[in-house]
């Protein structure tokens, strides 16, 4: 097969520093405790004062000067965006980490960059899906997320060890946007096919919930052309 695949396995696994909380020594806002967040390192030119209008015509910016730039999301989660003249943009939520919260982090992430490209950053489709394959994820526990990537031509045959850990929930994604029966890929663990009808699908990818089927011990992950 001449297409590249990249099969991701996401999975929370137990107990990662917050990291985030070091925004506080660089903002003089009051902020709350934060329970996850996410960082990317973009290396733009921002001009601070357009965005901040910008910015301010659709959130509330916290802060702002010629260095960087707060501002909180409208919606249910409340969560907070930071923007820095070094390159860095980070979210950070109040909630716990997990892979919802992951995904509603991932998606801020990608609205900052949509608001720096609406006050001239240029940031290519290419650097965004970099910057953000690359983001640093942080948790108020330590160890809690992992990921494990891998790119392939063709079929492969994995062999994954779990080790003992408390798994809360793990992904198996498909990239690129592709169904993978459809796309005449087939996708089995332990010798059995994760069926088409338990694939789902967002704007970053089609993934299928694989917590209970990874348990502690070693597993076989393999594709094929075929069922």
């Amino acid at each position: 097969m001449g297409l590249i695949r990249r099969a991701m396995i996401f999975a929370i696994l137990g107990t990662m520093f917050l990291g985030i909380a070091a925004v506080n020594a660089q903002v003089s806002t009051e902020l709350p405790q934060f329970k996850s967040g996410a960082s990317v390192m973009m290396g733009v030119p921002v001009d601070f004062n357009i965005l901040n209008q910008r910015v301010g015509a659709i959130y509330e910016v916290m802060e702002s000067d010629k260095s960087h730039i707060v501002w909180k999301f409208t919606g249910s989660t409340g969560d907070w965006a930071f923007v820095f003249a070094d390159g860095r943009i980070i979210v950070a939520s109040t909630v716990d980490f997990n892979l919802a919260a992951k995904d509603t982090l991932a998606k801020e992430l990608n609205d900052a960059m949509d608001m720096i490209n609406l006050v001239g950053g240029a940031i290519t489709n290419e650097a965004r899906a970099s910057a953000l394959d690359s983001a640093i994820y942080y948790s108020s526990e330590e160890g809690i997320y992992h990921r494990l990537k891998y790119s392939s031509g063709g079929n492969f045959d994995l062999t994954l060890v779990v080790p003992e850990s408390n798994i809360k929930k793990a992904r198996l994604i498909e990239l690129p946007l592709s169904k993978p029966d459809p796309s005449g890929t087939f996708y089995y663990i332990d010798g059995k096919i994760l069926e088409s009808s338990t694939w789902d699908h967002d704007e970053r990818g089609w993934f299928v919930d694989i917590t209970d089927k990874i348990p502690m011990g070693t597993h076989k992950f393999s594709t094929t052309s075929a069922p």
